[in-house]
């Protein structure tokens, strides 16, 4: 099988962001499988879709920083990792047509979202292959005005166009009426080994000194989180130091001077970080978006031994043993603090870290893998 990956950004994108974040781990796990036999990225390259026309290099810089990447990092990218630069106009598409035809065997075309079902459907029709669409959250109901229409219109290209349609929550076929023979809900998944192991990493330097114990939060904090957990653990708890590792986009609501922000971090480095935490929290705030997300950080959690404490908002995947929903702002303090004192018994990392080693993201494109095969059997 060969699968033709769309995307509307650079795959540089993924290389400096250390393949995070569910498009990202599929991707990375995609070129690895031995399943697939070629895996050819297509950069989709549209000003609406583009954040800053500087960022983007040329074809030639574009391929020899693949390249590069490829030979610093230990993965077959040089092999197995076929590359399309970005493409528009006609020539550019055939372009993309002859580089893909160059490969033996079906292809499936691997699209990231919906907003590229249009194009991702052209291609796979000149290919004469088939089209599946990743269904990531669900923006409809995240957004109002024009983007909620787009959107929507989004969503219904990629239930008319797509062969086979993934999601990460079961409640998007509902929601967009897909048959069972055509959808897939395929939760997000963790690399348990990475995050299981994180224990014997050195302490990072910049937490080293913030005293036990630490409420950790990894993540970007939007508009959909509730900052206001935060600062009222800070607050309320003042005997631990509440630590946010990743970039802050509310800014219309500042984290208390009591927690400490220590910014972005490259994905290689959040192990280490997380093996530092005492507890771990996830604050959703309630909205409807949340429904549609599975929450890739508290499988990273628990594949690293740490109690999680969750807003009640928040979409709990059936692993959740060890994780507490707290109902309100009470008792979210209350099971902070009891998950602080669970933290003595020394025996308890490795129960919790063992009940999501299932959860592989190997397991998880192995079960995406079967489900593009399913017409082949």
């Amino acid at each position: 099988m060969n699968i033709v990956y769309l995307d509307f950004r650079p795959f540089s994108h993924f290389v400096r962001n250390g393949f995070r974040q569910r498009a990202g781990r599929i991707l990375y796990h995609l070129i690895r499988s031995d399943r697939v036999a070629r895996l050819v990225y297509v950069w989709w390259n549209e000003d609406s879709f583009s954040s800053s026309q500087d960022e983007l290099p040329s074809d030639v810089e574009y391929k020899e920083m693949i390249l590069h990447e490829a030979r610093r990092a230990p993965l077959p990218f040089a092999r197995r990792l076929g590359l399309v630069g970005g493409w528009v106009d006609k020539p550019r598409i055939q372009k993309a047509v002859a580089a893909c035809r160059e490969l033996s065997g079906s292809y499936w075309v691997w699209a990231t979202d919906p907003r590229l079902a249009v194009p991702a459907r052209e291609l796979a029709n000149r290919l004469n292959g088939k089209l599946c669409v990743d269904l990531i959250d669900n923006f409809a109901v995240r957004f109002e005005g024009a983007q909620e229409k787009l959107f929507r219109k989004a969503y219904e290209d990629t239930s008319r166009l797509a062969d086979k349609i993934v999601a990460n929550t079961p409640e998007m076929q509902s929601y967009l009426n897909i048959p069972d023979t055509k959808f897939k809900c395929v939760l997000n998944g963790v690399d348990w080994q990475v995050f299981h192991n994180g224990i014997h990493l050195r302490e990072p330097s910049d937490i080293t000194n913030i005293p036990r114990p630490r409420v950790g939060f990894v993540g970007t904090l939007t508009s959909l989180n509730d900052i206001n957990l935060l600062n009222v653990v800070a607050k309320e708890i003042p005997e631990c130091s509440v630590v946010v590792v990743g970039p802050i986009r509310e800014e219309d609501k500042p984290l208390d001077p009591r927690i400490h922000s220590l910014g972005m971090k490259s994905y290689i480095e959040v192990p280490s970080y997380i093996s530092s935490f005492d507890i771990c929290i996830s604050v959703y705030r309630k909205h409807p978006a949340v429904l549609y997300i599975d929450s890739q950080k508290i499988k990273e959690y628990l594949a690293a031994g740490k109690l999680v404490v969750s807003s009640h908002s928040s979409n709990i995947s059936p692993e959740s043993a060890y994780v507490s929903v707290a109902n309100n702002v009470d008792e979210f303090v209350c099971m902070v603090r009891d998950a602080i004192e669970k933290t003595a018994d020394a025996s308890l990392r490795d129960r919790i870290s063992l009940s999501v080693a299932d959860q592989d993201w190997q397991k998880r494109i192995s079960e995406i893998l079967d489900f593009l095969e399913e017409d082949n059997a």
